[in-house]
């Protein structure tokens, strides 16, 4: 199979996109979107500019969050 290119000429994956990436929700809202910059939005097409990843909504994690390489922040969810 050949891969796909969109707004890029040259596709290293089976679907690469140079560019924004929006996945519409079920009822046409927000659902996963990915700015120029590689910030990530799940139900927000905005997500902030201070950080990576920016949830409007409930989050579930089934793990740990682990902080920075000096060991800041570490939250351990569940049992």
């Amino acid at each position: 199979y050949g891969n796909v290119g969109i707004g890029i000429t040259s596709p290293d994956f089976l679907l690469d996109v140079g560019g924004t990436v929006h996945l519409r929700g079920q009822n046409g809202g927000p659902g996963l979107y990915v700015n120029e910059t590689g910030n990530v939005g799940i139900g927000t097409t905005s997500p902030a500019t201070n950080v990576k990843l920016d949830v409007n909504g409930d989050v579930k994690v089934g793990g740990v969050i682990r902080g920075d390489s000096n060991g800041n922040v570490i939250v351990k969810l569940g049992n």
